[in-house]
């Protein structure tokens, strides 16, 4: 799933690229398309992380998904900026395409049909309060 949507997103980007950039309607449609495949691939990876990563492992997973995107939003986002300043629409919207093909290369690295991670489970040990007491002295 995550390859599909993200291919459609390369697809979608440089879709931009060829529309006249005063259609807001065409604008507005592909923007939907983006987010509609980007809502996807983060609903895909979001459960690809929890069945990959233990219980314990899971805020780990997932501060470094987060700080990836903030990551990318800065950068990518300035970068673009900068092509746009120097360039111009067109090579900005293929700079932003050929940059969104980087995450292809986690997306072929990810195997779905993977067992999950074992879990580790935790030895309950009873608390001091409860030492020489019977199971009747808990009534």
């Amino acid at each position: 799933m995550v390859l599909i949507t993200q291919l459609g997103i390369v697809a979608a980007i440089l879709s931009l690229a060829f529309i006249d950039i005063r259609n807001v309607h065409a604008f507005l449609a592909i923007g939907m398309v983006i987010a509609l495949l980007l809502s996807t691939q983060d609903i895909a990876t979001d459960g690809y992380a929890t069945k990959s990563l233990t219980p314990r492992d899971r805020p780990i997973g997932n501060a470094i998904q987060g700080g990836a995107v903030a990551f990318g939003v800065v950068i990518g986002g300035t970068m673009s900026l900068v092509v746009y300043h120097h360039f111009g629409w067109q090579p900005m919207i293929f700079f932003v395409a050929a940059i969104s093909l980087i995450p292809l290369a986690a997306a072929f690295a990810m195997r779905e049909d993977d067992p999950p991670p074992p879990r580790r489970y935790r030895v309950h040990r009873c608390p001091l309060s409860c030492v020489g007491r019977t199971r009747a002295g808990f009534s």
